[in-house]
This record gives C-alpha cells, sequence and structure tokens, in this order.
C-alpha cells in the first residue's frame, strides 16, 4: 500500500535533478507510515537511521529532533516551514560500457526549506537504493541502474568482472599467460577434495590471484625454515586462519589454481628471500590475474566471506512517463548519494604496506562488509550497479590514499607532463620538469603514508620500494633514502609541525629514539606526520637553489637498492647562518605559541622554525598531558636551500636547521626546517648575503 504522495512518484529524466515535495511534517510521515504505506514507513526509518549516526545518539534521539522541528514550524510562513522532499539519486556511468551516461540508483530523502538551493537539516541526506532485473525494461535502457545485493558475495560476478576486465579492457591490459612467482599456494581442485600447499613455480606459466590483507597484531601463519617442508607437502584447510580459508576459497570460486600470500610464499627468516620478493613486488601484483582483498578484515583471524545485514526494503512500482517498471528500494546503511562509497574504517586501508599494493594491481576485487567492488585502470564496478562508472579521482584531496591503482599511476604521470608542457623549451628541461613533478606526487603519497600503519619500523622505506622502482623504470631519477635527486632541494623541506604537539602529546606520543631507519634529511627519519612548506605541484618550484650537490653517498641493507638503508650522506656546498630562536604568540592563531627565526642583533622575525624533536627540556606536560612550552632562546645553525614560489605565488625561503655532530669538524644531522614568506619577513634576504659558504656533509 502507498499514500497519495508516494502515488506521484515519477522518474522522467535521469539526467536532470528534479524534486517532488512530500509530507509537511514527521508527524504526518508517521501517520501515513503507520497508516499502512509500505513507502513512507522505509522513509522513515532511513531518516532517523541517518540523523541518529549523524548526531552520535539513537532513533528516539533522531525522533525527538525532528518532532521539535514540527513543533517550531508551528505558525511559520510556508516559505520558512521544515518540509520533507524526494529527490532522485543518480550516478554517470561509463557509457562504453552502459546504454547511457547517467542512470538512478536511488532517492534522497531530505527535510529542508523550500527552495533550489537551500540546505537540509543539520546537513543530512538519507538516501536509499533502487534494484531491477538485468533483463528489465529500466535496466537495459540505462533508466535504472541499481543492482541487487546478495546476502552472501557473488563469485559468479566477481569472475564475469574479472573476465570483462581481461577481455575489453586495452588500458588494463595482460598477458595471454603470466608467469608464476617463485612460491605460490596451490589451491587445488575447486571442490576442495586436494588440500592447498605452497609450491615452487617461479618462471612457469600460469594465471594467479595475489592477496592483500592486514597482519594486524596477531602474527598469520607463516613460512619460515622450520614449516617449508611441511607446507610444501600441504597445509590442510582447517589449519588455515580464516582470512587465508577465505582466500583460498575465493581463489577456487574465481577459477583459479594459484594464490599468493607474503606471508606463506616469503621465507620469514630469511633476509635474503625477503629482500628479493620485496624487490620483485610490482611484478608480483602487476602480474596477478586478481589481487583479492578484505577491507574489514583487521587480521589473518576475521575473514571476510560474511554474510551482509539484511537491509529494508520496499518493492513498488514506479512510472517514468512511457511505461511502468518494477523496482525495490532498500536501505542497507549510512552512504552517500553523490559517490558510490565503499568500507568505512577498513582496517584494510590504514595499513602502509596495501596502498603499494593497490598501486600496482591491475584489478582489484574487494569483499566487503556489505557489497563486493572492484577497481581495474579502466573503471570501477560496484555490486549494487549494474554498470560501471568512471571514478573521478582527479578531484580528490589525497592523491594516493583513494584510488585505481595502475590507474592511478598513469594520472600522476599525465599530471606531471601537463604541468612540465611547454613545446617552446628544451626537451632535456621539459623532461626534468616531469621528473620533479612526478617526485612531488610520491611526496604527497608518502605525506599521507606517515599516518598509516606498519608492523615493524624498518618497513618504512621497504613498504615504498614496489611504486618506487616503477616510477625511476620510467623517469630514470635517481632516489636516495625516500628523496628524487632532481628534486632535492623540495624533497628537504618536509618539516613536524610544533603546532601538532599538544594533540600527539594528549594522545601519549613521545619524542624517544628510534632504530635507525634513515639518514636525519630524510623524511623516513621521522617518526612523527609531516607536512611540507607547500604541496601545490603545478606552481611550487624552486626559482632559486642555492645548494650545490657535491655527492650522495646511500648504502643499503641488503640486495633491494629501494629498500633499508643503512647510512646515508650528503655533501652539500651552501650558505650557513647562524639565527636564534624564539618562542612567541602565533601570527594567525590565537593562544598558540609558535617558534620563530629571528635576528640575532634584533627581536625581528625572519620565519617560523619546527624542530625535527622537541627537547625535554623545552617541554612540560600537565596533568592533562597537553603542551605548555616554556619561554626559551636557542641559536641554531641553518644550510640556506634557497626561494621558492608557492601556489599563491608568494616568495618563501627555506633553510634546514643543522648541528654539528661532536668530534667532528664538516659532519652535521639535521635538527629541523626553518621558513617563511618574503612578504611577511622582508628582512632575510639582507641575513642570507652576510652569510659563508662551505662544503659539509649531513649524516
Amino acid at each position: 500500500m502507498l499514500c497519495f504522495l508516494c502515488r506521484k512518484i515519477q522518474i522522467k529524466s535521469t539526467e536532470s535533478s528534479w524534486s517532488l515535495q512530500h509530507h509537511l511534517t514527521f508527524g504526518d510521515l508517521t501517520e501515513s507510515a503507520d497508516g499502512g504505506c509500505e513507502l513512507c514507513m522505509l522513509f522513515r526509518a532511513t531518516l532517523l537511521h541517518y540523523y541518529a549516526e549523524s548526531l552520535g545518539g539513537s532513533a528516539s534521539t533522531a525522533e525527538n529532533l525532528h518532532r521539535e522541528l514540527d513543533n517550531d514550524d508551528i505558525g511559520q510562513a510556508e516559505t520558512d516551514r521544515r518540509v520533507f522532499y524526494v529527490e532522485l539519486g543518480s550516478i554517470d556511468v561509463d557509457e562504453r560500457f552502459a546504454p547511457c551516461e547517467t542512470g538512478a540508483y536511488g532517492l534522497i530523502f531530505i527535510r529542508k526549506i523550500p527552495g533550489d538551493y537551500s540546505s537540509p537539516v543539520e546537513e543530512v541526506v538519507p538516501f536509499m537504493e533502487f534494484s531491477a532485473q538485468p533483463d528489465s525494461n529500466a535496466v537495459l535502457g540505462g533508466w535504472i541502474v541499481g543492482r541487487e545485493v546478495a546476502r552472501t558475495p557473488d563469485f559468479s560476478l566477481g569472475k564475469k568482472w574479472m573476465d570483462e576486465c581481461r577481455e575489453k579492457h586495452r588500458e588494463c591490459g595482460h598477458l595471454l599467460q603470466s608467469r608464476l612467482p617463485l612460491r605460490v599456494i596451490d589451491v587445488g581442485l575447486p571442490d576442495g577434495s586436494q588440500m592447498p600447499r605452497l609450491v615452487l613455480r617461479g618462471g612457469f606459466p600460469g594465471d594467479y590471484a595475489a592477496l592483500s590483507h592486514c597482519w594486524g597484531s596477531s602474527k598469520p601463519m607463516i613460512t619460515d625454515s622450520t614449516t617449508f617442508r611441511a607446507n610444501v607437502e600441504g597445509i590442510p584447510y582447517a589449519n588455515l586462519p580464516k582470512t587465508f580459508q577465505h582466500a583460498v576459497r575465493a581463489t577456487r570460486e574465481l577459477g583459479l589454481r594459484y594464490l599468493w600470500i607474503d606471508s606463506l610464499c616469503i621465507i620469514q627468516d630469511s633476509q635474503e628471500d625477503w629482500e628479493q620478493h620485496c624487490s620483485e613486488m610490482p611484478d608480483i601484483y602487476r602480474n596477478a590475474m586478481v589481487t583479492i582483498a578484505g577491507p574489514a578484515a583487521a587480521d589473518c583471524n576475521t575473514g571476510f566471506l560474511l554474510e551482509r545485514p539484511r537491509p529494508l526494503s520496499v518493492n513498488l512500482t514506479i512510472s517514468n512517463g512511457d511505461f511502468d517498471q518494477e523496482v525495490t528500494l532498500s536501505h542497507s546503511g549510512v552512504r552517500s548519494c553523490d559517490y558510490p562509497e565503499t568500507e568505512k574504517n577498513s582496517p584494510l586501508a590504514k595499513r602502509a604496506w596495501v596502498l603499494q599494493e593497490r598501486l600496482l594491481s591491475r584489478r582489484i576485487l574487494y569483499f566487503g562488509s556489505d557489497f563486493m567492488y572492484f577497481e581495474c585502470c579502466t573503471n570501477v564496478r560496484r555490486e549494487y550497479l549494474h554498470y560501471p562508472f568512471i571514478d573521478n579521482y582527479q578531484s580528490r584531496i589525497v592523491v594516493f590514499g583513494f584510488n585505481t591503482g595502475v590507474k592511478l599511476c598513469r594520472h600522476i604521470q599525465n599530471q606531471a607532463r601537463d604541468s612540465a608542457h611547454d613545446d617552446r623549451g628544451p626537451e632535456a628541461e621539459v623532461e626534468a620538469k616531469l621528473r620533479r613533478g612526478l617526485g612531488r606526487r610520491l611526496l604527497n603519497y608518502i605525506n599521507y603514508k606517515k599516518k598509516l600503519a606498519l608492523t615493524f619500523t624498518s618497513d618504512r622505506l621497504p613498504a615504498l620500494s614496489g611504486i618506487v622502482r616503477e616510477i625511476q623504470r620510467k623517469l630514470g631519477d635517481r632516489y636516495i633514502a625516500g628523496l628524487w635527486l632532481t628534486d632535492l632541494p623540495r624533497g628537504l623541506t618536509w618539516f613536524n609541525p610544533y603546532y601538532r604537539l599538544h594533540k600527539e602529546l594528549a594522545q601519549g606520543y613521545n619524542d624517544c629514539a628510534l632504530p635507525y631507519v634513515a639518514p636525519s634529511w630524510s623524511w623516513a627519519s621521522s617518526r612523527r606526520r609531516m607536512s611540507f612548506c607547500d604541496l601545490n605541484y603545478r606552481d611550487h618550484v624552486f626559482i632559486s637553489e642555492d645548494i650545490q650537490i657535491v655527492g650522495v653517498d646511500i648504502k643499503v641493507r641488503g640486495s633491494n637498492t629501494f629498500g633499508e638503508v643503512q647510512e646515508g650522506v650528503l655533501t652539500l656546498r651552501g650558505r650557513l647562518q647562524v639565527f636564534t630562536i624564539r618562542s612567541a604568540q602565533d601570527l594567525v592563531v590565537p593562544g598558540r605559541q609558535s617558534l620563530f627565526v629571528c635576528s640575532n642583533k634584533s627581536p625581528s622575525q625572519l620565519g617560523l622554525y619546527h624542530p625535527d624533536k622537541i627537547p625535554e627540556s623545552q617541554l612540560r606536560k600537565t596533568t592533562e598531558m597537553a603542551l605548555q612550552p616554556l619561554s626559551f632562546e636557542q641559536s641554531i645553525t641553518f644550510l640556506y636551500l634557497g626561494y621558492f614560489k608557492d601556489s599563491k605565488s608568494y616568495l618563501q625561503w627555506a633553510a634546514l636547521a643543522i648541528e654539528l655532530i661532536t668530534g667532528t669538524e664538516d659532519q652535521y644531522r639535521r635538527v629541523g626546517l626553518g621558513y617563511g614568506r618574503q612578504d611577511e619577513f622582508p628582512q632575510i634576504e639582507d641575513f642570507w648575503q652576510e652569510s659563508e659558504t662551505k662544503v659539509l656533509k649531513i649524516l
């Protein structure tokens, strides 16, 4: 049964927005729902679920809010009342593989003041998904693009996506048959009559899946020198942790015989074997037929082939003006109507290694908590959509954190080429700009990665090694402990924001020493989340590089030239100047203390200073663990890097803060970064002109 307002709902066009005024009050909506209107029941349940989550309360909290709004609107003019509207949720699909450019995939039920540009109450946008049968006129004609989600993972659909990608997507590319990695898990026959076992198949032709997973706090099943022989003989399915069991099952269901799992296919107590596989990681993930991922699996015992929650749904008939269509409208959870989201709060997305795995894979099949989704170099699939859509990754703020693998690598290169495009310039100069642009993209990836989890601190650079190897193979630049040689001045301008210490100390952060990971001038030497002077890649170029690179000496630990660093020395020629660091009121944020680079001759401020590590003598913790900076002065030596132009075309200077290593004459370590805008601190240039030039080594 539907009320007279719900019977008015029609979808005449999916390419233009439309809005239908519905019930005037929450009381009217409730009366209709209690009276038997199935659609109003769904609207009310969805409304309360979305508002409860937004308010951080219960359905009762949300209901009380809307009843208060009803009372507040009594006596208000009609134009000022907050009433309910039904609107269309549509999505742009990939018209190369769909009969339409835009299709309807749900309804939005919002409360707002009448008017095209008014915002919904509390900015909450409740959304419900359409679904229709694949052979229906609505789906075949591209009117409705929503698809019903099964209660359990639909392996046949995943295999269909994988096969379509392999056969029809030129951008994704794939060899007729890949070469298998050195070791893989033979998952046996699809019926499970054979137990999985570790096999040596390196170089043999064959298709395989690779698993992207979280190790988590619990140690996964591994292969080492003591378990190798037993794993070769066979691993009983029941003995596998649940995540590995599900990976084996998924591999079988997808029609593949082999599976690569890092903890089982790399000899874990062999440094040599680990380094070899780390250097081969690009090929392992790129050559896999598919990478399997369980984004909600926190560790190897969690699993990812789980039953999905049962949605609230209503079957109804909707007209587009020409014919009627039987559809299902469902609410299965809080979801964005603008962009099909993936897994919320995914443990896998917080793992540093997974970003590299995502970047390197040709295609990834995710088994999410609520639905499957699929990424490749051509487009993106969601289980609740009949047709693929093109991921609008170019509009994302964080470039590397949320996007499609190899396609993103191509995007990075294209962006770098766009910024380097200058037909009038010499070819070598354009290529140099291209290398710098791509290097800066990598730095943005690093900045995002610093927020992610690593099981071992020593993995900080190895977790990047695969994508770094790919970039170097394309551009030929030299990679030095996390930085690119052609973009060295820019790469050195990372810093640990002083103003973040309040929050970090409250969370239990301390500046205790870490095992050696990288030289002091590399971002990898810092345990905190870093920033850069500016993250604009098209405009941020050094217009005055003041340092000269005399030599670079990097010693790696083992055979992986992009992996763990044992020692790194930069020999530079540049101008040195001693300044005084003073604490003072921040120039922008009231009540916040900042550190400033100041003249030794006067109290004038010349720029901001961010130390890499805060000495204990300069900290005092309250019982609330908040930071209380003491007033202090400290003389520090700076090495001038030069001037650069930021994204707003302001000129900024940057300089490394360094200290002499005890017992040496020319060996220094980095201790911080100073920088400032020329218009805010114009006196700085005079000080650099008076500086001495020296050749020094920074360790």
